[in-house]
């Protein structure tokens, strides 16, 4: 098993040292297999969304793609009562950390109007 813990100050500085991640914000166990899964969907998700090729200084990215005029923003009245709206991404990870019996790309989900107790880890899929 790996374990991984995450420090909001070891990342910025780059500095690992066990007495910078004395002050982590979380710990977690996964196998070398699932944080190997995760690097190669990582990569995916760079290369899809953010890293894309740049031509006379534009991105090709999806990312950079979207024209912020074709972007409407929807008020809490237009969500249908079946669905849920992303208020943040709390966190990332593949494996199954919601022993759903599905193991993948996972992300940690806080939902808008609802309290951190009501965090769940959704598949990418179930985010578009």
């Amino acid at each position: 098993m790996l374990s991984l813990s995450i420090s909001s100050n070891s990342v910025e500085k780059g500095d690992l040292s066990s007495s910078s991640c004395s002050g982590t914000d979380h710990v977690r166990t996964e196998s070398a297999v699932e944080f190997y899964e995760l690097l190669k969907e990582w990569n995916i998700l760079c290369k899809e969304y953010i890293v894309g090729g740049y031509k006379n200084g534009k991105s090709d990215s999806k990312a950079s793609n979207v024209d912020a005029s074709n972007v409407q923003a929807h008020d809490d009245s237009e969500i249908s009562s079946d669905e849920f709206a992303v208020l943040r991404l709390l966190d990332i990870c593949y494996g199954d950390p919601a022993k759903s019996g599905e193991h993948g790309l996972k992300f940690k989900v806080r939902w808008k109007g609802y309290a951190p107790s009501g965090d769940t880890w959704e598949p990418i899929g179930n985010l578009w």
